[in-house]
């Protein structure tokens, strides 16, 4: 508190108590036995936050497209009100090259010492802070004040307080009108199994698969045992959500995960909102994987996978199509694979109505950035990838492609028809990568047959490494059976 004066020819005329309104930085002690990230100390305002690390290559696999030595990592999370919030890091190393991605934030780290970088931030987001790249970043998720949270104890509530937790068996099911909480001090070893209707996972505490190495979590895939459905019971994956409707995911962090880290199977009306995925410690760490699913919304999150950050598949025909997707206002990073796959290895009737707008791919891996591969006959069409700025400038393995885009229908070992698909309707628009990358990205669109081509596909304002792709750039191949293909600038 303090006084504000009203001053007249020298005489105090007035005085009255003024509050100063100051930021509210909200945080959460580290649990006893939680791992921690011991080359940054953070503080927000003066208050100390804990910093989690994240396993990076737990698997180290040799293979040119896979084993991406890019260090282990940390994460802080805090939430902040009522103004800017400055973050101090200091490290055992130099910090004063680092950037900040994205750099659309335009956040601009000072460096008062060599070992100290100090942060503005002025509203909630997800960010990188790499002193050295892609290796062993610090991300910094900022949140806006939470909602009331529930109590535990209320009806339909699994709760977790502060602490580490490792319920039995390693998975937690939520079924209709069941609301599980993560406390902002929790870090809770499980998986999820979700299925029913109105269900909702949310709080800032840590869904952590650690402990679980590659395919090896607390449920196995198990291909012998299948449904009325003729589906697979049991994929194995870290987070399923399956036959259910309006399930809602919101500002908790996921670590580890020993598969997909969210596998959506026949369901509608899914969204995630404020979900930090923090990954690549595993092979096939997938992001999130709508299969099968409809009405499915992904806002404000961050994604980083060593496999794909989104896979759009169809497991089973008779579960019906893909459609209904948006993810808009999104910030990415893949190791090792793609940032959107559509269509591969699926059998569905068709993917349509899907939306990717306003995206920040932080790193891109050495595989396809966005690919569209339909087989089975399935209709891949109406889709739209809109501002989406990429940063290429790690590792690109010797052998994998090193497409942008791809589109071409296939038939792949994982398909029982053996046919090829369609792919028609499809927009690229606003879509830039930079970076020093020196190895040539290339852009795909191809068809099969007439029967099977790819038609009506527009790039708009489509770059790479500054350079326009045009039809006759030397990166593009328009290869036969496509029709209407055209490049806007």
């Amino acid at each position: 508190m303090t006084r504000a004066w009203l001053v007249l020819a020298g005489c105090v005329i007035w005085a009255t108590p003024v509050a100063l309104a100051m930021p509210q930085v909200v945080t959460h002690a580290i649990p006893v036995g939680e791992v921690t990230m011991g080359n940054y100390w953070v503080t927000v305002n003066g208050q100390d936050v804990p910093v989690h690390r994240a396993i990076q290559n737990d698997s180290r696999v040799n293979d040119d497209g896979w084993d991406l030595d890019y260090g282990d990592y940390g994460f802080v999370s805090f939430d902040f009100s009522g103004g800017p919030v400055e973050l101090r890091i200091v490290s055992r190393t130099t910090l004063d090259q680092a950037v900040i991605r994205p750099l659309t934030q335009g956040v601009k780290p000072e460096f008062p010492k060599p070992d100290t970088a100090l942060i503005r931030i002025d509203k909630p987001g997800q960010y990188s802070f790499e002193p050295n790249g892609p290796y062993s970043p610090l991300l910094i998720f900022a949140n806006a004040p939470e909602p009331p949270a529930p109590k535990e104890g209320d009806p339909g509530v699994v709760y977790f307080g502060p602490g580490l937790h490792r319920p039995p068996g390693g998975i937690i099911r939520l079924t209709d009108n069941q609301t599980l909480y993560l406390h902002g001090g929790a870090v809770v070893q499980a998986g999820l199994r979700i299925d029913g209707r109105n269900i909702k996972v949310r709080g800032r505490g840590i869904l952590d698969g650690s402990p679980w190495t590659w395919r090896k979590g607390p449920l196995v895939e198990d291909w012998s045992k299948r449904d009325a459905k003729g589906r697979v019971i049991e994929r194995g994956h870290m987070n399923a959500i399956q036959d259910s409707y309006d399930v809602s995911i919101k500002d908790i962090t996921v670590r580890g995960a020993w598969q997909w880290t969210f596998y959506l199977e026949n369901s509608e009306k899914v969204s995630f909102d404020n979900v930090k995925i923090v990954g690549g410690k595993n092979h096939n760490d997938d992001g999130i994987d709508p299969t099968n699913s409809r009405n499915i919304t992904v806002r404000n999150c961050f994604i980083r996978t060593a496999d794909d950050c989104f896979a759009l598949k169809g497991h089973n025909f008779k579960d019906g199509p893909v459609e209904h997707l948006l993810v808009e206002n999104c910030v990415l990073w893949t190791e090792a694979q793609r940032i959107a796959l559509l269509g591969h290895e699926s059998s569905a009737p068709a993917m349509r109505d899907i939306v990717f707008r306003d995206i920040d791919v932080i790193h891109f891996g050495p595989n396809i950035g966005f690919c569209l591969q339909p087989g089975e006959e399935m209709m891949l069409e109406d889709v739209l990838f809109e501002n989406i700025r990429i940063h290429a400038d790690g590792y690109v393995g010797r052998t994998n492609p090193a497409h942008v885009i791809d589109v071409a229908p296939v038939v792949n070992k994982f398909m029982q028809r053996k046919v090829p698909g369609h792919v028609r309707a499809i927009t690229f628009r606003n879509i830039s990568v930079t970076g020093p990358e020196k190895r040539k990205r290339e852009i795909r669109i191809a068809g099969v047959d007439q029967a099977h081509a790819s038609c009506n596909i527009t790039l708009e304002n489509v770059s790479i490494f500054g350079v326009p792709a045009t039809r006759d750039a030397p990166f593009v191949d328009v290869g036969p059976n496509t029709s209407s293909i055209s490049f806007k600038r």
